[in-house]
């Protein structure tokens, strides 16, 4: 058996199920002076210098707590994409898992980073473990029971067959330790505790917010853009408002209409309505400045019809950020670049993971409710419905390539009438079922930003590559794995799925150095891709910043009330 878990098991065994002790974890930090203690769900403590790799104590190899949530993880991302969630089912996932982690893991875990009440649960370490080496039995046995209840088809059996067979321990071994840490820890408080909690979070809305709407409901009623064929969009009842497509005679509906009714986190009412208000101003309110941008989008997709490395480039970035069906999309593609910001750091600390996760989802899942919400507001049509109706009668540019009479690609695109415009996304996806403004894209890559700034600074710090997985989840580009330095995304020959085997005619690397980088280039993917304007990525950045503004004040206010 494993002498260190065994020997303390023994020393602590009377101890440990007192819920006072207050034990040093594993680095021999007492509670007290945990330089860490402040940052907990959301709330982060501003006065704190942000937690930079070089000063996170890593793990031994033999650490199997960490590795398994990212497997975990991992497992919820995958369910999530097979499910071909939208967005913000996706973030509202993400944040059930999250918390539900942070939960069982603050339970046992001596330094509690929040004292108080978030979500209706209740932050206070009821029965604190001697040490690290039990808190992640503890949390096997937990993930044992979240899993299966946020993935119905999950089988929880795989966490302890890997459990037993990292720590090389025989079924008999592994029991004892078990039976000692769900003892030790309450394991059966803590359950009954999180299924009440999980039950009253999943009576949120969410289900009612994400039926589609009648056609009653539709700024259009019944009608239905076809890509397709030409239409006379100026004869639709409002034809500046919201459409929705017909791919192949399916209605692509309105995805989660109602997304702002679902129960908040933390941000109120007043919130949102005093975000919306530093918003409008973004929203084109003249038909100049609409005009203006959608010259500006048709110029930009028109400029990838021209062979080159450059229109390669944008257009790798546009399918890369695609999020289109059987993807993550962004709030899954945020949740996995803060796990393997982890993993290609070679960073083992267990609280920094658990509760920067736990920040990211809350703070992902409160802006896509805003992002939904002002979307509902404005109804604002999708580019391919304005551009087709502004344009009917032009022709314009084409990001479109044909071959001249030798077989070669001609250097420039011919010109199409503006009613066959279509932007650059793959033929079973042409363009999201929601609103322009605003952009999501913006929204939830903006609020990633800043969330990392928040912990571990404005700079990605370079490292040796690294093994990266479920990576086509993130683009079908991509192969399932692949070893690059964080940052880095090599896009193959020929991989693109909406050119496949044109683009890009050679690689194309991705590489990011800062924060800010990730954001913006998610942002304006959307234009390249031609899926939303400008109004929509900067309305969607300035969301981001409000509801990260005020939730960074609640954390000052939690702060100052634990030091006081």
């Amino acid at each position: 058996m494993d002498s260190s878990l065994l020997t303390q098991r023994r020393r602590f065994a009377a101890a440990a199920a007192s819920p006072k002790l207050r034990a040093s974890d594993t680095n021999g930090v007492p509670a007290s002076q945990d330089t860490r203690a402040g940052r907990g769900p959301f709330f982060y403590n501003a006065n704190q210098v942000p937690l930079a790799p070089s000063i996170i104590t890593t793990s031994p190899p033999t650490d199997t707590c960490q590795p398994m949530l990212f497997s975990a993880m991992d497992s919820m991302l995958s369910y999530a994409a097979s499910n071909s969630y939208a967005p913000t089912i996706t973030s509202r996932l993400m944040y059930l898992w999250t918390m539900s982690v942070a939960t069982a893991y603050n339970w046992v875990t001596a330094t509690s980073p929040y004292i108080g009440k978030t979500d209706e649960w209740t932050w206070s370490t009821t029965y604190p473990l001697p040490n690290q080496d039990f808190v992640a039995v503890w949390m096997t046995q937990c993930l044992t029971t979240i899993m299966p209840t946020l993935i119905p088809t999950y089988n929880p059996v795989s966490l302890v067959t890997q459990e037993r067979t990292q720590r090389k321990w025989t079924l008999f071994e592994q029991t004892t330790q078990v039976n000692y840490v769900r003892t030790a820890g309450n394991f059966t408080a803590w359950q009954t505790a999180w299924q009440a909690w999980f039950t009253a979070r999943t009576n949120d809305g969410s289900v009612a917010a994400a039926v589609a709407p009648t056609d009653n409901l539709l700024p259009n009623g019944s009608t239905r853009l076809n890509p397709a064929v030409c239409q006379n969009i100026a004869a639709y009842a409002n034809p500046t408002q919201w459409t929705p497509l017909v791919l192949l005679t399916k209605t692509k509906n309105y995805a989660t209409r109602l997304w702002e009714t679902v129960t908040p986190v933390a941000l109120t009412a007043e919130n949102n309505t005093a975000i919306k208000a530093l918003v409008a101003p973004y929203f084109p309110t003249t038909d100049v400045q609409r005009n203006a941008e959608l010259q500006d989008l048709v110029d930009k997709t028109a400029s990838l019809g021209i062979p080159g490395e450059e229109s390669d480039a944008h257009k790798i970035q546009a399918e890369f950020w695609a999020g289109g069906p059987y993807t993550i999309t962004p709030p899954g593609m945020f949740m996995w670049l803060l796990k393997q910001y982890f993993i290609a750091n070679n960073i083992y600390d267990r609280s920094t993971f658990i509760y920067s996760a736990l920040d990211l989802a809350i703070q992902l899942f409160e802006v896509g409710r805003l992002a939904w919400g002002i979307k509902l507001q404005y109804q604002q049509a999708r580019p391919i419905q304005d551009i087709r109706r502004i344009y009917a009668n032009q022709d314009i540019g084409s990001w479109r390539r044909v071959l001249d009479l030798s077989g070669n690609f001609v250097p420039t695109c011919p010109d199409i009438s503006g009613c066959h415009w279509v932007p650059y996304q793959a033929a079973n996806f042409v363009t999201p079922p929601f609103p322009d403004f605003v952009s999501g894209h913006s929204s939830f890559s903006q609020i990633f930003a800043l969330v990392m700034t928040d912990w571990f600074g404005p700079t990605i710090p370079t490292t040796v590559p690294a093994p990266m997985t479920n990576l086509n989840l993130f683009s079908p580009m991509f192969p399932a794995t692949d070893t690059q330095p964080y940052g880095t995304f090599v896009v193959p020959s020929g991989s693109s799925t909406i050119e496949p085997g044109l683009v890009p005619a050679a690689p194309v690397t991705l590489r990011f150095s800062t924060w800010a980088d990730v954001a913006e280039s998610a942002g304006i993917s959307r234009q390249w891709g031609g899926i939303h304007a400008t109004s929509a990525h900067v309305g969607g950045v300035a969301t981001a910043n409000a509801v990260h503004s005020i939730l960074r004040a609640k954390s000052r206010t939690v702060a100052r009330k634990k030091s006081s």
